[in-house]
């Protein structure tokens, strides 16, 4: 492997890893904003609708697919708009996505497999993006929501969740200081698109809300993978790409998507291209399903083989990871919005971090987000194997 392609890894080597590595100056500023949120008046601006989608298990099928088709309608990310970067800010230039993604997939074939347990588990960290203020003193806000899932390995056993909405504030230092230009509004009433030209009105505010905790038998749903599939399925999984891919394409125009092809012929959606819905699925599968290894080195190198996928180049996720952004764009619905996919992988450890959508293109839908801009994301906390569930 060459010096540079060495570079890059130890660059997306997660922060950590590094027991030394002070807390950055803008997770710090973020936690004192949150400590502090004290401020006046209100604001009112358009957004994209809040995911609906959490990861599915426990919800049943028609749940399922209701909330796969909100998540077609909606967005996240931030980077080029979907064009490779030219070169980093410290002159390196960046590997393509095909590289980045066969790097991963040979340090995934080299993991152990590590021993199951009776729930795998799931901690993740979700950021909703919106625009407020208005002019020169535009801002985007960022609402997280931190989110845990238990699902068990047993069919007949119970899945569980928590969830805590964190609360909204500017996203960045920047933002912060446009917030405060614009008045230091104490909350923000957003009006997202909703369908067929309907808007819905939602209020954010800084203030975390109430831990939230559910359990549901694991008999009225799955995870959401182009159909509801459970655990048993998922382990399953051929670990040779070419079976792998085969497989998933089974899915493809398989049960589970009336609700999808629904909000096609309604022009919410895109007609679904084959290989940008390859690239959906299989980042999901390599972001926090409970496969072997092998089977995501293998899903790694579904992904390096599809066309259209691009390196976004270097970036920083959720609490300071950071990782290598690869996308694709999914063509626009009669709705006409361009849509740009992203997974953030960690090449030293063959895993993913995060995934992302991304407004490839302006869009009406989305006032004030330029090409590129983050409009959702989903950062991977932790996932593991356990023993135990809350109750």
């Amino acid at each position: 492997m060459s010096r540079d392609v060495m570079r890059m890894l130890a660059d997306a080597r997660p922060d950590e890893l590094d027991p030394d590595a002070p807390v950055d100056a803008g997770t710090r500023e973020r936690e004192l904003a949150r400590a502090r949120h004290g401020a006046h008046g209100t604001t009112t601006v358009t957004a994209p609708a809040r995911r609906l989608v959490r990861p599915a298990w426990g919800l049943g099928l028609a749940g399922v697919a209701a909330a796969a088709v909100a998540a077609a309608v909606i967005v996240p990310v931030g980077g080029d708009g979907g064009r490779p970067a030219a070169e980093h800010r410290d002159g390196t230039r960046p590997l393509d996505g095909r590289t980045v993604l066969l790097t991963a997939a040979e340090t995934a074939d080299r993991e152990a497999t590590p021993a199951s347990g009776a729930y795998w588990h799931v901690t993740a960290l979700t950021g909703e993006y919106t625009r407020a203020g208005s002019g020169a003193n535009a801002y985007t806000v960022v609402s997280e929501e931190r989110t845990e899932n238990w699902t068990p390995t047993s069919p007949a056993g119970f899945v569980a969740s928590r969830v805590q909405d964190l609360g909204a504030r500017p996203a960045t230092s920047a933002d912060k200081e446009l917030w405060q230009r614009s008045g230091s509004p104490a909350s923000w009433t957003i009006r997202y698109y909703f369908r067929n030209g309907k808007y819905k009105a939602r209020k954010l505010t800084p203030n975390p809300g109430q831990v939230q905790t559910s359990r549901a038998p694991m008999s009225q749903g799955g995870e959401w993978l182009g159909r509801v599939i459970t655990v048993k399925q998922i382990r399953a999984l051929p670990a040779d790409p070419k079976a792998l891919k085969a497989e998933l394409m089974r899915w493809y125009a398989g049960p589970g998507r009336k609700a999808e092809a629904e909000a096609v012929r309604g022009g919410e959606l895109a007609k679904p291209d084959p290989n940008a819905w390859l690239f959906d699925i299989t980042r999901r599968l390599v972001t926090d399903q409970p496969v072997a290894p092998k089977v995501r080195a293998a899903a790694f190198r579904v992904l390096a083989g599809l066309p259209g996928v691009v390196s976004v180049g270097k970036v920083t996720v959720g609490k300071g990871q950071r990782g290598v952004a690869v996308g694709m764009t999914r063509p626009a619905g009669n709705a006409g919005v361009d849509m740009q996919m992203r997974l953030i992988v960690d090449p030293s450890k063959g895993r993913a971090l995060a995934t992302q959508m991304v407004l490839a293109k302006p869009s009406k839908f989305y006032p004030g987000f330029p090409a590129g801009a983050v409009l959702n994301s989903s950062v991977i906390l932790g996932a593991d194997w356990t023993n135990s569930a809350p109750n």
